[in-house]
Order: structure tokens, then sequence, then C-alpha cells
């Protein structure tokens, strides 16, 4: 298991002022938008996209049609938000715990009880951008 704590608290290269993502999905009446830091993590189911956000109102679950890839395309300039398997996208600040090893990693994140896995291909690469961008909220 993986301390969080000895990743050192850097500021995220999001800014802080709110700005909005516009999000163009198959459907035009689908199409939404939502600031950086809403954003927990997307989970891949087909051609639908599993969005978790964090909201005023608590956590908000919305499934909008559009792979997870096109999804990403759109989001790829926000370094925080990052595709760590082929089925899940997640916002690394908001990772509550990283558990596992080289073999199968996994990160739970505040604000859910589902733990998101750390493909092999990208552990390399999410341990770099993991202390860049830690920044909970």
């Amino acid at each position: 298991m993986h301390d969080v704590n000895q990743y050192p608290l850097i500021q995220s290269q999001i800014p802080c002022e709110k700005q909005l993502i516009f999000i163009r999905t198959e459907v035009k009446a689908d199409n939404f938008n939502f600031e950086p830091m809403q954003l927990i993590f997307a989970k891949a189911d087909g051609n639908y996209t599993e969005i978790t956000f964090k909201t005023s109102d608590g956590i908000k679950k919305e499934v909008k049609r559009i792979t997870l890839r096109q999804f990403e395309l759109q989001i790829m300039e926000y370094k925080s938000l990052f595709r760590c398997h082929r089925t899940y996208l997640l916002n690394v600040s908001y990772i509550n715990s990283i558990s596992g090893n080289s073999q199968n990693c996994f990160v739970t994140l505040i604000g859910t009880t589902e733990k998101v896995p750390v493909s092999r291909a990208k552990i390399k690469m999410f341990h770099e951008l993991y202390p860049q961008n830690k920044n909970i909220n």
C-alpha cells in the first residue's frame, strides 16, 4: 500500500477559476458542460460513459452517449484528468488512497467507494503525474 502523504502537496495545473469544459456527445441533446474540478471519475460502458461528479448537492452520476475515448479527447488539456485504465478516467485530485503493487494497483477516490484500477501499462505515468497534481478538494 502506498502512503498518499508521501507525495508533496503541489498546486494542481487546473486553474482555480471556475471554467467550463463543453463536451459534444453522439446525441446533440446529450451535450453537456462541467467544471474540471467537479469530475471525480468516468467509467466506460460500451458506447456510453458513466460520469461521477462532485456537486454542491453531493455526488452525482450521469450516463452519456459518448465513448470514454471520445470523452478523453475532449479533456486532454487538463493534466489532472488521467486515463488510468481502458475503462476508467479519473481526477487525480480526488485520490484518497492507493493500494496494490505493480501487478495490480487500485485507487480509492474521495466521496466514492469505487476502487479504480490503474493498468500496468499506465502505472509509471500515473506515479509521475500523481504528485504533480495532488490537490485534495
